[in-house]
């Protein structure tokens, strides 16, 4: 892991004594540098080689075998019994410098082969080789420090920021930027992810709910569905498309089950008392208007509910986010305690605000936009009226849709002659009605003179029953969204700063000590911060040494 790095230099030591083929660190060597580049040899215990192999040895001295760029060196150290006998360095190197000169092969080498005999020339040559290889790398080791220095300090911005020595004035500053966040939040982002954004869904949900109570009324008996009589009955075109949920075919969705014709008379007949004939309370109305007020605390209490665990969600990751790396993470977990109380508080307020709304619905019939009434129940009068005649008299109702004034009859040619088919039967009534003083009547009064309808009283319930779901049903899905909106979601951020004061005593007597708790770090934390200080350090005086040579 050391010598495969191109800035290491390798110190090759071979004895003397073993083949040389047959030594593992010339292998090793090799392998990782293979051109010879980085490796410094040294041969050892040359008083130890085998009679007749000198040659072989300072074949290598003189780099013609296993050539190094940076050359072989002998050199001959103490014995075990010179080391015991507690020779010096000096000793040895004299020594040393004997054995060489007095020796042979040795001192018959060539004056420029000598030079790399003996541990002074190999210590000189090393010496040389390390001051080159740092004055190399030396822009690069001023590179890396710089880059261990941003590293460090990198890491030391990623710890808390360290126990301040105003921990009241510090805490009392993150309550404010998390008041102030908080603001932002409920107030709305204008992202896919926000607040607002992420709890719109439930609230179409619920107007959708709220929509599907509506009563479905039939004009038509129920035994004309039961016995196969053709009857025909669409949607409401003056109500919109927004007003109707569909499938994904576009059909219509039947949430509330039909409510046909003669069940609404039954229910007015069976509730008449003191009335006059043909006159009915409004307890039937009542009845029926009851019966979907009736449905609108379960969905209304659905949305509170999800609207406060879509708000503590996010204001828990409000919370994490600016006060979890603070200190050991109690003023993390109290803001969470504290919070989420309060908004269990606001969440009761909004819920008590939504009971008496649905309690405004539920205990009668009131409104005062009287003109939207009628028109809703002109509307659903004439709607009705007209699926019903068109049902009773199919014939009629279908002339008078398909009257053009002035249509020509239809001549058919044959093979015995011209047949003429009348195809315009309303041009000739309205004109005998004109010739008895009848005049002024259009075909859509032709229908006025049915004989009278014994289930018009019903009509006239079915139709004002509706009627006043949309004035109800626009109303509720309206305020109950914005009870939840004012008490709930826009009434945490009303005093929420006096109630954390208030809950987590920073004004109070003990505060100081409180938000000294808060502020105290970990111990873990506090080891980090002082290992990361002190290696900065270390690297700052690194790079100062550096400045002093020049780079």
């Amino acid at each position: 892991s050391y010598i495969e790095k191109p800035s290491c230099v390798i110190l090759l030591t071979v004895a003397c004594e073993t083949d040389f083929e047959n030594q593992g660190a010339h292998h090793l060597a090799k392998q990782y540098d293979p051109q010879g580049k980085r490796t410094v040899g040294v041969l050892t215990k040359p008083d130890r080689i085998p009679e007749g192999e000198d040659d072989a040895w300072l074949a290598l001295i003189r780099n013609e075998r296993e050539a190094l760029k940076n050359h072989w060196y002998c050199v001959k150290q103490p014995s075990s019994k010179d080391i015991k006998d507690g020779i010096t360095w000096e000793e040895a190197r004299e020594m040393e410098k004997g054995f060489f000169s007095m020796t042979a092969p040795w001192k018959g080498l060539d004056p420029m082969y000598k030079k790399r005999l003996g541990t002074d020339n190999l210590v000189e040559r090393l010496s040389s080789i390390l001051s080159a290889l740092i004055l190399r790398r030396l822009p690069e080791i001023q590179k890396e420090l710089a880059s261990a220095i941003n590293k460090t300090k990198s890491e030391l911005a990623k710890l808390p920021k360290p126990a301040s020595k105003d921990p009241v004035g510090e805490v009392a500053g993150m309550l404010h930027g998390f008041a102030t966040a908080l603001d932002r939040l409920i107030d709305g982002i204008p992202h896919a992810g926000g607040l607002l954004q992420v709890i719109r869904p439930a609230q179409e949900r619920f107007r959708r709910e709220i929509r599907g109570t509506a009563p479905d009324f039939r004009p038509f008996e129920q035994d004309d569905e039961r016995t196969g009589v053709e009857t025909s009955f669409s949607y409401p075109q003056f109500l919109g498309n927004e007003e109707r949920e569909v499938n994904g075919d576009g059909d219509a969705l039947a949430v509330s089950a039909p409510i046909y014709i003669d069940q609404v008379m039954e229910r007015a007949r069976a509730a008449r008392t003191r009335e006059l004939p043909g006159h009915y309370p409004f307890f039937v109305n009542r009845s029926f208007i009851e019966e979907f007020t009736a449905q609108w605390a379960e969905p209304a209490q659905a949305l509170c509910d999800t609207v406060y665990a879509t708000l503590w969600e996010q204001v828990r990751t409000l919370i994490t986010e600016r006060f979890s790396s603070y200190g050991q993470g109690l003023l993390e977990q109290a803001l969470m305690f504290h919070m989420q109380t309060y908004m269990k508080q606001r969440a009761e307020a909004a819920e008590s605000l939504i009971a008496k709304f649905i309690a405004l619905e539920a205990g009668g019939a009131f409104t005062l936009n009287e003109h939207y009434l009628a028109d809703y129940k002109a509307k659903f009068l004439s709607h009705y009226k007209g699926a019903r005649e068109k049902a009773q008299n199919p014939r009629l109702a279908s002339a008078v849709e398909e009257y053009t004034p002035g249509r020509p009859s239809l001549a058919v040619a044959g093979p015995f002659g011209t047949t003429t088919y009348v195809t315009d039967h309303i041009s000739p009534i309205l004109s005998n009605l004109a010739g008895i003083g009848l005049t002024g009547v259009k075909v859509e009064d032709l229908m006025r003179l049915l004989p009278p309808d014994q289930m018009d009283p019903a009509l006239d319930i079915m139709a004002d029953v509706p009627a006043y779901f949309q004035v109800a049903y626009k109303r509720v899905t309206d305020n109950i969204p914005a009870a939840i909106d004012h008490e709930l979601v826009r009434g945490i951020g009303r005093g929420v700063l006096q109630m954390l004061y208030s809950g987590l005593e920073i004004n109070g007597a003990k505060s100081e000590q409180i938000c000294r708790d808060f502020a105290e770090e970990s111990l873990s934390v506090r080891e980090q911060r002082e290992e990361l200080e002190s290696k900065l350090r270390r690297l700052r005086m690194g790079e100062g040494k550096l400045r002093q040579v020049g780079v």
